[in-house]
């Protein structure tokens, strides 16, 4: 069953909700496998970004023309 936007922020602001970052659901699929249907579980996922992810984007300039 899919969430709707409104349920998840009702659980954020209840603190109920379940937020995990792409490394984290990694591991639950690890422990758990994928017939269990993490992701169903996950109410939040958060890319893991890294300081060179957040340089690469403010310095982005475009990409050069093709040869």
């Amino acid at each position: 069953m899919a969430k709707t936007i409104q349920e998840i922020n009702e659980k954020i602001k209840a603190g109920r909700a379940v937020v995990l970052t792409a490394e984290e659901i990694i591991g639950v699929v690890r422990e758990k496998g994928v017939e269990s249907r993490p992701a169903a579980m996950v109410d939040v996922s958060l890319p893991d970004l890294c300081a060179h992810v957040f340089i690469g984007a403010y310095f982005n300039v475009g990409h050069a023309t093709p040869a």
